[in-house]
């Protein structure tokens, strides 16, 4: 993949200008990557870390919450656009060490990408103290990282929320087995 820096054109000045510009508006810091078919670009300015001022970096990752849900349906949708699943399969097709059983055969990719799955959210099972809405187990577990199946399996674990294909409910649960099975073909 060729890279953007490789001169400093109108289009890296632009992207450079308008990242320190957010640093400049009062962000201590931020970081961004554009891609443009081969090309990529990656920037930061700021600081990552206010008491010690290391600064960010172009390579840094984030969390990006519940905006997550937006890509993962686009990349499961472009799945079935190219053919490679289809929205009324089963779940445990796809994913049947993580929900199997009658689950995994009445749950389809479709509930999952709406919200009618039944599926539990994860949270307050990775994050207990989320149950009594205090940050707790959130402080304790900042740096921990899960790996999705870990997630999954907590939110399948947990009691249903409803019916698969009933009333509509979003949790990252849900949106997890998404971006599994869409990782999984």
């Amino acid at each position: 993949m060729e890279s953007l820096e490789t001169d400093e054109s109108t289009t890296t000045k632009n992207l450079r200008s308008a990242l320190d510009g957010v640093h400049r508006a009062g962000v201590p810091g931020a970081f961004a990557e554009v891609r443009a078919g081969d090309l990529t670009w990656r920037g930061a300015a700021g600081v990552a870390d206010l008491e010690t001022g290391r600064p960010v970096e172009p390579a840094m990752r984030q969390r990006v919450g519940s905006i997550t849900k937006t890509f993962v349906s686009a990349a499961v949708l472009r799945q079935v656009e190219d053919g490679r699943i289809e929205l009324d399969t089963p779940i445990g097709d796809h994913l049947p060490l993580l929900v199997s059983g009658e689950r995994g055969r009445k749950i389809t990719i479709r509930m999952l990408l709406n919200h009618t799955s039944g599926l539990a959210e994860y949270l307050p099972y990775a994050f207990p103290s989320f149950k009594e809405i205090a940050p707790g187990s959130l402080d304790d577990n900042r740096f921990r990282q899960f790996r999705p199946a870990e997630l999954i399996v907590l939110g399948v674990g947990a009691p249903a929320t409803g019916e698969p294909g009933g009333t509509p409910a979003s949790t990252p649960t849900r949106t997890t087995c998404s971006w599994a099975n869409s990782w999984n073909t």
